[in-house]
């Protein structure tokens, strides 16, 4: 995965990550008009296949698919902050230089994108898109004037966490600095990772798939299924992901706050999710009316599933349909007309 360079990136909490990189990649033909995808907490930019590696989005984003790379360039970056390449805290939380690695905002993520964009020759944005921590993201570029961004879609996403999640956000840093300040960041993610995956599916789908199955003798001291199956993706999280990038992109989504302010001529188009608890899909009902009350176009849409805020990743099929509506709907087609982005 190529990284460029950007230079010295000043921070919306003040100060400047010096020499930042940013690794990214891209699909379909270079153009002037890109449509910009963003990834959540713990994804990365290889959002569509590619050299034999299947992406995280291949339902979404391909050929024919609903963004479809063969009419559209499309732009995907791993964030500043994280550990796929772009500039993030080293195995101490540091920087190059030694020094301790700053807070990264949302606005800053966005900031580097931005100069990414300018690199690749992108002057406007057709789309930006994503979902959870992507979605605050796409949400942060309605405002932006540098490269316009016409229409932007925001998935199981809000102008802010809720009270609630907050606290739980603050239940897993808890645990991430207890494993850090003990030398075992991998034990302190596999906590917080059982915290977040709670908040990442439904009751309807862990009682349908779960219940309170026993787990099998074979796994120990745990007495429920569930159990095993959190400490499964806690423990696959451990092995791919750093401590220190989990707690600073997972306060950055849980201090984000969103001025609502857009651009004029941007159309804000979101998408809640049913049984959704991280981002629950009367947050998202209220900010769609607070957009339409400032008369800013966009609708508001519901993918109907079990599956909880991880739908957007883990129900794909559903999700093209209702999103190719969503595109269809921006374009002004009717709605027997195909859409493809």
């Amino acid at each position: 995965m190529p990284a460029l360079r950007i230079g010295d990136l000043p921070l919306a909490a003040g100060g400047t990550l010096r020499g930042a990189e940013i690794a990214y990649e891209t699909w379909g033909e270079p153009s002037e008009e890109a449509v910009l995808v963003c990834h959540a907490l713990t994804g990365d930019a290889h959002i569509a296949s590619a050299g034999g590696r299947p992406g995280w989005w291949d339902g979404i984003v391909g050929p024919g698919r609903a963004i479809d790379t063969q009419t559209r360039f499309v732009v995907a970056s791993n964030v500043i902050g994280g550990c796929y390449g772009s500039s993030g805290p080293d195995a101490r939380g540091r920087t190059p230089d030694g020094s301790a690695f700053p807070q990264i905002a949302v606005q800053d993520m966005v900031q580097a994108q931005l100069l990414l964009l300018r690199r690749l020759g992108v002057r406007r944005l057709r789309l930006v898109i994503g979902g959870s921590l992507g979605g605050l993201q796409a949400l942060a570029w309605a405002k932006r004037q540098e490269i316009p961004a016409r229409q932007v879609v925001a998935i199981g996403a809000s102008d802010r966490l809720p009270a609630l999640q907050v606290a739980l956000c603050h239940a897993q840093h808890v645990a991430l600095e207890l494993g850090l300040s003990h030398g075992d960041g991998p034990g302190g993610m596999r906590a917080a990772r059982a915290v977040a995956m709670a908040t990442y599916r439904s009751d309807p789908h862990f009682a349908a798939r779960f219940g309170r199955s026993p787990a099998r003798q074979e796994t120990g001291d745990r007495a429920y299924a569930l159990e095993t199956w959190l400490d499964h993706h806690g423990e696959q999280l451990a092995q791919r992901f750093s401590a220190h990038t989990y707690l600073l992109l997972s306060r950055a989504m849980a201090q984000f706050e969103w001025d609502r302010e857009v651009r004029p001529g941007t159309r804000v188009d979101l998408i809640a999710i049913a049984g959704d608890w991280l981002f629950p899909p009367d947050g998202v009902e209220a900010l769609h009316r607070l957009l339409r009350r400032q008369e800013i176009p966009g609708d508001l849409l519901m993918l109907e599933t079990e599956m909880g805020h991880d739908a957007f990743l883990a129900d794909q099929p559903a999700l093209g349909d209702l999103l190719s509506d969503c595109l269809r709907r921006a374009e002004g087609a009717r709605p027997s007309e195909a859409c493809a982005l």
